[in-house]
């Protein structure tokens, strides 16, 4: 029973921490993205389809890296893709400010 409620524990505090976020980006209005080298699997935050003007319950299917580089503007996609490809060769996380278009 100990380890059920640890476990039920845990995901209310992801579903809250999940919320914050939420909410956080809905205010600050910024969204992020994660990139799952071993899949090749793109996760959008719910700020991030909110900003690109997507709904979320649409675009699970169609999000990859390809697709969201689509929507980064020309003039950052190259400086964009080349700090991708360093981080990823050296297993590093990075920052990089750039701008996107909408759908």
């Amino acid at each position: 029973m100990v380890r059920k409620t640890a476990v039920l524990k845990s995901k209310d505090e992801l579903e809250t921490t999940r919320e914050l976020l939420d909410e956080t980006e809905e205010l600050l209005q910024f969204g992020s993205w994660t990139w799952e080298l071993g899949t090749n699997s793109v996760t959008w935050t719910s700020g991030l389809y909110t900003l690109l003007e997507y709904d979320a319950a649409d675009g699970a299917d169609t999000v990859s890296l390809d697709f969201y580089l689509a929507h980064v503007l020309d003039e950052y996609r190259s400086s964009f893709r080349d700090i991708i490809r360093q981080a990823t060769e050296r297993r590093e996380d990075f920052t990089y400010e750039y701008v996107v278009r909408t759908k």
